[in-house]
């Protein structure tokens, strides 16, 4: 008797009018599960984010093994897989999922039972041929906790109770390699009873021959950011999605897992491969203490083999600022912590993960994340406090102090609710098995503030240093470039010195520029960081391409780098400097103490300043005619052993850019502010002094209008006593 109609024979009365499921995918079902999650994609907004699908190839028999945390992964899996690869993908789900109208659709788009009579046979059957590629959730069900411990080589999930990742996957994915293996020498050896037995076991007819192309295992890593719980849009679908005898557990599950897949980012990640059969090889070559018969290989093989692939996909986990936010509250040892001290935690922790070169970063972490230090908002971690405030694991003390509350942190609530009533451990569980993180997040909490705090001041000052040395290099020309000393950013620290100022230099110029008036103000008692504007100190090419927001970003690191060791902070900034030194003030909401601006260059003398940077297109248009760099401009500087002796086009229409959004902005400015001009300067119009004194709304701004025919006064001592005398009056 046919095989399959023995089965059906068997089952007849759960196949009126459905589909064979073991064997049968309804297709127009499965197409109608397309347009639903295009829908949800184009309508809904959910933003999906595919990596390593190059890792997928689709001539070989595929198992795809992924980390377990909503209900609709089940759904959401096969089909992204179809979209993106065209392989129509079957899926293993929990038995619990097949209730009402969702448990109806589950069975016609071919997904199995965990609790299918014949589940391991049907998929071993597909695996055997090459039919449909198969996903298996190794965790065996959503852990909703995210907790997973790797102890002795083991991996452990916490579910209501602890256990060992479950190994069904393994078992099915060497089971399907060494059957396939014994079919296919079967064949070939005319061994008839073997065949009639392989066939009979795993519903084969005479058509479906062993795949030549090797199985594969492809883990894949799921993560969600942000993992958070509201209403939505499939809460409002639930009578629709679920039945009566649904659980209130259930409904929690569409709270949080209809939040996940409507407002979160998905990103999944396609792992590079297992070959099952290499697998078994390598490992029997390995121990000669396995037996060569396939009960004994798959019990010897099943655990290494599955914690293979989970390491895999765990070690793969999207690493966020959640993730490190939750886990140093976690690990905290102190009650009470200020905002300061959680921001420079997670700054120093990111950067320390970044080193070890082994994890994937969220697009926030793998940039600078200075705005984290440097009184700059950073909505993730907005987001993440405020959640962490909402559930009362945290309380608002007042002055940006906090209270962590560790029992309500720990508070594990009941596997079903957790996910809803304490998400900020969810978030934190989902790394506690990546060991090198937790020990990097336990040794930073255990750094004495001071420690802390003068790691990233000189993280961020040899950072600097090396950017400039690697681009002092990179443009170096012989008996072009100055000396490394006039363009490398410096530092003049003292731990017992409590106030400090960022130095700016100006356009063309470098760090050399401010270096007189640093000593003066060190010996006054000032730590100081002379910042090197990005483009400046190598030779003008470096500069050619550089935007204005890049000059602010220099600045940037010289204030973050300060501002974890200073009570008070200053900005001063001599012409270029000194728009920035405005630009920074509004841009960090005046969280500052003071700002100096010298000379600074809210207006040109130049008049061809004036008409270059609005006729720049005109000139591009007309370059590309000519083999020459027309757009050079050569200039005479009043300090030629420092400045670059030429500038491009490009780089003047960023000063007149930063200009602009100066201009734009000087209301903004609060801060205190001392206001230096020299009467009759070269370059920049006093004009611009009067129009900064006027515009800004600092309570306390000082305009010092002083005698110089030259451009370049920041090297005068009575100058330097005007600073100091302000910043005297601040301290």
């Amino acid at each position: 008797m046919n095989i399959i109609k023995e089965y059906r024979s068997k089952h007849k009365n759960i196949f009126i009018n459905k589909p064979l499921k073991g064997f049968i995918m309804d297709t127009l079902l499965f197409n109608s599960t397309k347009y639903l999650f295009e829908l949800l994609e184009n309508v809904l907004h959910t933003n999906i984010h595919l990596h390593g699908l190059e890792n997928v190839d689709k001539k070989r028999t595929l198992l795809f093994l992924p980390n377990h945390f909503t209900r609709f992964e089940t759904m959401l899996l096969p089909y992204l897989i179809s979209k993106n690869l065209d392989i129509k993908a079957r899926s293993l789900a929990s038995s619990a999922l097949f209730t009402g109208v969702f448990g109806e659709y589950l069975n016609k788009v071919g997904t199995l039972s965990t609790k299918d009579e014949h589940r391991d046979e049907i998929i071993i059957s597909d695996l055997i041929c090459g039919k449909n590629p198969w996903v298996i959730y190794p965790e065996g069900s959503m852990v909703k906790n995210k907790k997973v411990v790797l102890e002795e080589g083991n991996f452990h999930l916490f579910l209501p109770e602890k256990e060992l990742i479950h190994t069904g996957a393994a078992v099915i994915a060497l089971t399907a390699s060494l059957e396939k293996e014994s079919l296919q020498k079967a064949l070939v050896s005319g061994n008839v009873d073997r065949v009639t037995e392989i066939r009979e076991k795993y519903f084969l007819d005479k058509k479906d021959l062993p795949s030549y192309a090797p199985i594969e295992i492809i883990p894949v890593n799921i993560t969600y950011k942000q993992i958070r719980s509201q209403d939505n849009f499939l809460m409002k679908m639930q009578d629709i999605l679920l039945d009566e005898n649904d659980s209130e557990a259930v409904i929690q599950e569409l709270q949080v897992d209809g939040t996940l897949l409507l407002n979160s980012q998905i990103h999944i990640r396609f792992l590079e491969p297992i070959d099952v059969r290499s697998f078994i090889t390598e490992n029997l070559s390995n121990n000669s203490s396995i037996n060569d018969d396939k009960k004994s290989i798959i019990e010897h093989l099943r655990y290494p083999l599955i914690n293979s692939v989970m390491h895999s996909v765990y070690k793969n986990t999207l690493i966020t600022l959640d993730h490190i936010f939750s886990l140093i509250l976690l690990e905290m040892d102190k009650e009470l912590v200020t905002k300061k001290y959680l921001q420079a935690l997670i700054y120093l922790t990111v950067q320390n993960i970044s080193e070890l070169s082994i994890y994937h970063l969220d697009a926030v972490l793998q940039k600078n994340l200075i705005a984290l230090i440097s009184s700059e908002k950073v909505s993730e971690f907005i987001s993440i406090l405020e959640l962490a405030l909402s559930m009362d694991i945290i309380e608002d003390m007042g002055h940006n102090h906090y209270k962590i509350d560790a029992v309500k942190l720990r508070d594990e609530h009941t596997f079903s609710s957790i996910r809803i009533k304490n998400t900020i451990l969810v978030i934190a569980n989902e790394i506690l098995c990546l060991k090198p993180i937790v020990t990097i997040v336990q040794k930073n909490i255990h750094l004495k503030d001071s420690e802390l705090y003068e790691q990233i001041l000189f993280k961020l000052y040899n950072d600097d240093k090396k950017s400039f040395l690697d681009s002092y290099q990179h443009f170096y020309v012989k008996n072009v470039s100055k000396d490394k000393e006039v363009g490398e950013p410096f530092l003049l620290f003292n731990k017992k010195f409590s106030k400090a100022v960022v130095l700016v230099h100006g356009y063309k110029a470098a760090p050399k520029e401010m270096e007189a008036l640093a000593h003066y103000l060190h010996k006054k008692g000032f730590n100081i960081y002379a910042v090197r504007l990005k483009g400046h100190g190598t030779t003008p090419e470096d500069l050619r391409d550089i935007g204005y927001e890049e000059w602010y970003e220099s600045v940037n690191i010289g204030y973050a780098a300060l501002k974890q060791v200073s009570k008070k902070l200053f900005v001063c900034g001599f012409s270029t400097g000194g728009l920035l030194a405005l630009e920074t003030a509004y841009k960090k909401h005046n969280s500052f103490d003071g700002l100096i601006c010298i000379n600074a260059a809210m207006k040109l003398q130049d008049i061809r300043a004036e008409y270059i940077a609005p006729a720049v297109h005109v000139f591009k248009d007309i370059l590309h005619y000519f083999d020459k760099d027309v757009d050079v401009i050569s200039n005479k500087t009043e300090s030629p052993e420092i400045n670059y002796p030429k500038h491009y086009v490009s780089s003047l229409i960023e000063l007149e850019k930063l200009m602009s959004d100066v201009a734009l902005h000087l209301k903004s400015v609060a801060t205190p502010t001392l206001i230096i001009q020299g009467d009759n300067d070269p370059v920049v119009s006093p004009k611009g002094a009067q129009l900064i004194h006027n515009s800004i709304s600092s309570k306390k701004k000082v305009l010092k209008i002083v005698k110089a025919d030259k451009h370049v006064i920041i090297n005068r001592s009575t100058i330097f006593k005007e600073i100091y005398n302000f910043l005297k009056e601040l301290s």
